[in-house]
């Protein structure tokens, strides 16, 4: 779905880039001789952009399979640790309900999470209204499936030692959680209330793009040192059994991913593209 939409996003530009053309080729009023011969060259010069424009499209649609590949590849890996290196999934078992703490917080924080950062990139000439509810509903899921995550490591450490917060990976961890969910509380303060006025919403919307951001790298962070905190447990680690070199690759599969959802907000070619004019109440504002 995502692919046929950034397809039509290209054949966007390319009708824009026509209509230049035809423009800059009606001759103006009162243009002769050499005012007309520009007015011919223009359009050539232009028409010289179009497979810049379908080449840099044909690489923002490989960006976003490897995206959804790498995202993917994230959560199936640790189901698969899961399952194969630990004994599978068992929630009243307090050796295995780890697993879907690993699950969980994998397909939460790190997979929906990293596609609600995007989806203004992934669909950036869409109305910018019918984004906002995506982008919250998925942080709402990620929200969701991270808080099960989180009971899970609480049920595997209620009753056996050591304490359950007592690793930087747990105190980041629950910094994160708490984070997140003021994030997602004002931004639908600020951008899902119709009442909230519109200079306080462009004041916030900086610190909360570059916050979100920030938190995704975070929680890249967080996994990975749980990803350690995991590994050196037993004591055979420093052999590298078939374990450990398995969770040591799903780090970095979510490495990989967090990279990705990195680059992709920042590279220009991915930016919104503004142009849309709704009114939402009795303001005026552009998409």
């Amino acid at each position: 779905m995502s692919v046929f939409l950034e397809s039509s996003a290209i054949w966007v530009q390319v009708e824009r880039k026509l209509g230049d053309c035809v423009y800059l080729m009606s001759p103006k009023k009162g243009e002769t001789g050499r005012g007309l011969w520009k007015s011919f060259q223009q359009p050539f010069a232009l028409a010289l952009l179009l497979p810049e424009v379908n080449m840099s499209g044909m690489c923002s649609i490989l960006q976003m399979i490897s995206l959804q590949v790498f995202g993917l590849l994230c959560v199936i890996l640790a189901g698969v640790r899961g399952e194969v290196y630990n004994n599978g999934f068992d929630w009243n078992d307090s050796r295995k309900v780890i697993n879907f703490h690993i699950l969980f917080m994998v397909l939460g924080f790190v997979f929906l999470y990293g596609d609600s950062i995007l989806i203004y990139r992934i669909f950036r000439d869409k109305p910018k209204k019918s984004l906002k509810i995506a982008h919250a509903v998925l942080l709402l899921l990620s929200l969701l499936f991270a808080a099960i995550g989180v009971r899970a490591a609480y049920e595997r450490r209620k009753n056996a030692p050591p304490m359950t917060l007592y690793s930087i990976h747990s105190w980041l961890g629950v910094i994160v959680f708490v984070a997140f969910s003021l994030q997602w509380i004002f931004g639908l303060a600020f951008f899902l209330i119709p009442q909230t006025p519109m200079k306080p919403r462009s004041r916030y919307l900086p610190f909360h793009t570059g916050f979100g951001l920030f938190l995704h790298c975070l929680v890249v962070l967080v996994c990975l040192c749980g990803i350690t905190t995991i590994n050196v447990s037993p004591r055979d680690y420093s052999e590298l059994p078939p374990r450990a070199l398995f969770t040591n690759f799903l780090g970095l599969v979510i490495v990989g991913f967090g990279a990705l959802v990195f680059f992709l907000v920042n590279y220009a070619g991915y930016r919104r593209i503004e142009v849309v004019v709704e009114r939402d109440g009795a303001r005026q504002y552009s998409e």
